[in-house]
């Protein structure tokens, strides 16, 4: 997915024969001139924006980095459905956006769907489900930084009741790590704990942030999971 200036989002498609051609030139969040994609015109019901097509990638397309020593904030707009909404979509072949706060990575498993090998990785105390290539990237990724609280947008994922209420991803899902958001859809307030001091003479209240929290206060991630079976809380 690319999205320009004015906030305009656009998907990609790269044929399996071109992967390797492309599998070292984007990076994240990094700006970049296209020239010379294939446009395919896209039905409304798959389409991100008001832009009516899509693009395909091949070894005929031009891309060189855009240099530019600004700083990228993505000007697109997203919308996130509550925790407190997610009932409506169970079960159902809608996607949905979210966007939470990372606070535990739990093992990734092998298994198998059908005649495919699998692997898949669970993100609590919502459970979000990562599947395969997605959990091999972004899943490896979360588990190194997950002491920092990373945030992250899961697009286009599914709402289940396989562990009573929770997300997975599908082919079409992103998952989006501290992106580089404008700070309305910043979560940095949600991630912050408000502790009282006192020395006898009086107390202030002061706010400790992630990853200094759990330094202070110690987290007991069992009772977090009971707690989570009856509380909607931040995955």
């Amino acid at each position: 997915m690319f999205a320009d200036t004015q906030g305009t989002r656009v998907q990609a498609l790269i044929w399996s024969n071109d992967l390797d051609f492309y599998e070292n030139t984007f990076e994240p969040y990094k700006r970049y001139q296209i020239s010379n994609a294939n446009l395919i015109y896209t039905e409304p019901r798959f389409q991100l924006d008001s832009y009516e097509y899509s693009w395909t990638l091949s070894k005929l397309t031009l891309i060189e980095p855009f240099q530019d020593e600004t700083s990228t904030t993505l000007t697109c707009n997203f919308t996130f459905t509550p925790f407190s909404d997610l009932h409506k979509y169970a079960d159902e072949e809608r996607d949905i956006n979210v966007r939470g706060i990372v606070i535990k990575c739990f093992p990734s498993q092998k298994m198998k769907q059908g005649q495919e090998p699998s692997s898949k990785r669970d993100e609590k105390l919502l459970i979000l489900t990562l599947w395969n290539y997605i959990n091999e990237n972004e899943g490896n990724t979360l588990d190194q930084i997950v002491e920092s609280g990373p945030m992250i947008f899961a697009l286009r994922v599914k709402v289940t009741t396989f562990y009573g209420q929770s997300l997975s991803t599908s082919s079409s899902s992103a998952i989006l790590i501290n992106p580089p958001a404008t700070d309305d859809l910043q979560l940095k307030n949600w991630s912050r704990a408000i502790v009282e001091i006192d020395d006898g003479t009086g107390s202030i209240a002061t706010m400790i942030s992630t990853p200094e929290i759990e330094k202070f206060m110690k987290v007991d991630y069992n009772e977090i999971k009971d707690a989570g079976e009856n509380v909607s809380l931040l995955f």
